[in-house]
């Protein structure tokens, strides 16, 4: 098993609710997804009216907020646990009754605040709804090439050993349907880090995201 990025997401669910003055406090949703990918987030907008989805998408400029982050050293549950915490008890939200990962009393730039400190503190990276919506391993990118990414020289050793397996091929040398094809580790193939750990789709999207690794149409 990899420790395999996680998604932490946030958006107004396009309500909210009055207190005990009768002033307006939006409603937030606040959540995480074990997958790098829009799985989560359409599952709950799809739980929705067809009108309630694209008024929530209305009220959020028309994308989502992403952070993507490392879970080398917490669990993606114990992520999401320490940004509920951020935002109850250095920003003083409150839950809206029994739902727990909806939030209100707290404004979206404090939820951006806190988004913030979770990617300082685990190699994370801002992504979005519309950016993920891009699927890199289909046949529309067969003959883009992997090259090397702006910030892979600032990356960690086995970021780099990971990305270092994929330079040079194509997205259609590297891809099975829409999942990568076995053979490639978590770590690069000359890491310890997690050496036997097979490299997920999720975990090549996190290389991408953080600009390890870039995919350029050959011309």
């Amino acid at each position: 098993m990899t420790n395999s990025p996680c998604i932490l997401y946030a958006y107004s669910t396009a309500r909210g609710e009055l207190d005990e003055s009768g002033q307006f406090h939006e409603v937030y949703k606040v959540g995480m997804s074990g997958s790098v990918d829009n799985k989560r987030v359409d599952q709950e907008l799809n739980e929705t009216l067809c009108a309630a989805r694209t008024k929530i998408f209305e009220s959020n400029g028309g994308d989502i907020l992403y952070a993507c982050l490392s879970t080398a050293y917490k669990s993606r549950h114990a992520l999401e646990r320490d940004l509920f915490e951020l935002l109850t008890t250095r920003h003083g939200a409150l839950r809206e009754s029994d739902k727990k990962e909806h939030f209100t009393r707290i404004s979206f730039d404090d939820i951006k605040v806190c988004m913030e400190t979770m990617i300082a503190n685990h190699e994370g990276v801002w992504t979005s709804y519309n950016r993920l919506a891009i699927d890199h391993l289909t046949q529309e990118f067969d003959s883009h090439t992997i090259k090397l990414g702006p910030k892979y020289n600032g990356a960690v050793p086995f970021h780099r050993a990971r990305a270092d397996q994929f330079i040079g091929k194509t997205i259609g040398k590297i891809r099975n349907g829409r999942y990568i094809t076995r053979g490639y580790k978590f770590g690069g193939s000359t890491s310890a880090h997690d050496e036997s750990a097979s490299c997920t789709t999720a975990d090549f999207r996190y290389l991408i995201m953080r600009d390890i690794v870039s995919i350029e149409k050959v011309l």
